[in-house]
């Protein structure tokens, strides 16, 4: 009802009858506006991603002219993920806090996950460990529970807290039994 409200004429509300009414046709979204070379180099680097060839997806996303695209986020997480994928977590993350600190978009509530799990490969136990524990505290993590519940209870360990370590062992037990 909406919708037909607002692509009817001005002289629709008016009371006209159905033939006197236009549709008033879509705006056309201009070559400058959408970069159909940026958008297909793009799609190149999707589908080295999902065919698991990261190195060629993070050159590929790396090289895109992101201010030519509609969907620079994606391009950024896209690399993000490339380079974690294959290794290089120092170089995914500074593109995850990219994501994170951006104002909106599709991957900011995913990123501040990845930045722990960037951290953790990178031996930064503590700082990953503090990472975790904020996200699961706020329920905000959209990892894998146990894995962060896990990497807590390391970290803990590790850093000689068997009391922490044995309770986040056992809150992983508790809520995530199958792990």
């Amino acid at each position: 009802m909406l919708l037909a409200a607002l692509l009817a004429s001005p002289g629709a509300a008016a009371g006209k009858n159905r033939r006197q009414q236009r549709v008033r046709p879509a705006p056309v979204v201009s070559r400058a506006a959408v970069d159909l070379e940026a958008a297909t180099a793009l799609g190149r680097a999707h589908q080295a991603y999902r065919s698991g060839d990261f190195d060629t997806a993070f050159a590929l996303a790396t090289k895109l002219p992101r201010s030519r695209l509609l969907a620079r986020d994606y391009a950024v997480w896209l690399a993000a993920e490339a380079a974690s994928l294959s290794g290089r977590p120092r170089v995914a993350l500074p593109l995850f806090r990219e994501l994170a600190n951006s104002k909106s978009g599709r991957f900011q509530t995913l990123a501040p996950g990845k930045i722990a799990d960037c951290l953790w490969a990178l031996g930064r136990i503590d700082e990953a460990r503090k990472a975790y524990e904020r996200l699961l505290a706020a329920r905000t993590y959209t990892g894998d529970r146990a894995v962060a519940l896990d990497r807590v209870a390391e970290a803990h360990a590790k850093a000689g807290r068997p009391g922490r370590a044995i309770a986040a062992w056992r809150t992983l037990a508790v809520e995530e039994p199958l792990h």
